[in-house]
């Protein structure tokens, strides 16, 4: 599979307008998006860690 744009760019330019967002809402005093804005970006680093956790373990497990 080929991707038009490398993995780790796309990864920092989302979480870059994620931060843009979350910024840009406590600026205008909208702390409920705001908090909303982190979870979302808290949580899908934590999904991300525990994907990629469970994939190594599954790739080191041993075959039978």
């Amino acid at each position: 599979m080929e991707f038009l744009i490398n993995p780790n760019i796309a990864y920092i330019i989302v979480t870059a307008c994620g931060m843009l967002a979350l910024i840009t809402s406590a600026w205008l005093g909208e702390w409920i998006v705001a908090a909303i804005i982190a979870l979302m970006l808290a949580g899908g680093e934590a999904l991300e860690e525990a994907a990629s956790a469970r994939a190594s373990a599954a790739w080191m497990a041993p075959r039978k």
